[in-house]
């Protein structure tokens, strides 16, 4: 998987909530509230924003789930509000300013000012992504890792494959994965991979895919890509990838069937082929279990162990079975390096 640094914050007076517990104060566009996208769990205000380059921010509440630093207006850093002045402005301003006729219709959720983005209204907080793809068994792979309301678990593979070139999927749930661990010791002659061709792709122009993330197994989300970087901890970042904003606006629905004790809070660790090892390696090397998936393959032409190839041309250098998932990231995400997203969960269907 490819990590992303925290965001680096100064040292400013806490805000306090209701029940006395001080916060931190938050850095400019940083999450102040929320029931899941600050620690305090609740709903409204409950830090402080820090000042930036002369220019004040307030802490707002785009719904229950999110509230966000966003620029003021007509404020000075010397009266920086407390997390209850928030809650009071946004009304007060509301009685002063006439509403025009077609305002309601240009109201954003939650806007920033210079270099804008937009949180969609029913966001349930902000997070980074990243991207891996090393051929283990998934944690969903597993009976015991998934509750009773799902179908069953993700399926996983052999290292065989039939004469068209498809990986042979495995019947058993329990056993083992060729990159360590207990469970049977294999079905068929083999130990349990992911299959390969659990790759992101589109269907009518909507993007799906696959993720790890410290969520519950076979959850579905849907991401809003934004204008921006965010980190593991959901505080949008600066410098902490090369994401330029080329996706902001566009979505796409993952569903959760892996995990990863490297993975922040806040992180969407995407599955696509060539986009990095990460710190396990079933594809090439000699994982503890059982051979490499593809034995004729160096670590060397999957790319940055971190990262994975940069270029859709390099995607060539990689088995046929994962080349198209590789190129899924030049041709539909633009080649982004791990963009930051707004989610929200969402009834799985069809797809992914």
């Amino acid at each position: 998987e490819t990590g992303v640094p925290e965001a680096v914050v100064p040292e400013a007076v806490a805000g306090a909530v209701e029940d006395g517990t001080e916060y931190p104060a938050v850095a400019p566009y940083g999450a102040c509230g929320g029931k899941s996208s600050h620690p305090c769990g609740k709903s409204g205000a409950c830090a402080a924003c820090l000042p930036s380059g002369g220019q004040d921010f307030v802490c707002v509440e785009g719904n229950e789930w999110y509230s966000q630093c966003i620029p003021s207006v007509g404020e000075s850093s010397d009266d920086a509000a407390t997390p209850s002045e928030v809650e009071e402005k946004p009304e007060q301003e509301d009685v002063e300013k006439p509403v025009q006729e077609d305002e309601e219709d240009i109201v954003a959720p939650v806007a920033m000012a210079a270099d804008p983005f937009v949180v969609p209204e029913d966001s349930e907080g902000l997070a980074g992504t990243t991207r891996f793809f090393d051929g283990c068994k998934a944690t969903c792979s597993w009976e015991g890792n998934v509750g009773k309301t799902v179908s069953g678990p993700v399926q996983s593979c052999s290292n065989k494959f039939d004469e068209n070139g498809n990986q042979i999927r495995l019947s058993s749930t329990n056993v083992r994965s060729a990159c360590g661990g207990g469970g049977d010791s294999d079905e068929g002659g083999s130990v349990a991979y992911e299959c390969v061709d659990r790759a992101p792709f589109s269907d009518s122009d909507q993007r799906y895919g696959f993720a790890a993330a410290n969520s519950r197994c076979c959850e579905c989300y849907e991401l809003t890509f934004l204008a921006v970087s965010v980190d593991s901890e959901g505080q949008p970042c600066t410098g902490c990838s090369k994401y330029t904003g080329e996706l902001a606006g566009e979505t796409m629905v993952i569903q959760v069937i892996n995990s990863g004790g490297d993975l922040g809070p806040k992180q969407f660790d995407l599955q696509i082929p060539g986009g990095g090892l990460g710190i396990f390696n079933a594809l090439t090397s000699s994982p503890p279990n059982g051979p490499a998936l593809f034995q004729d393959y160096e670590e060397a032409d999957f790319g940055q162990r971190y990262g994975g190839v940069s270029t859709r041309e390099e995607c060539a250098q990689l088995p046929q079975q994962l080349r198209e998932g590789c190129e899924f990231r030049f041709s539909s995400l633009n080649g982004s390096d791990n963009p930051g997203v707004s989610y929200k969960r969402v009834k799985c269907g069809f797809h992914p």
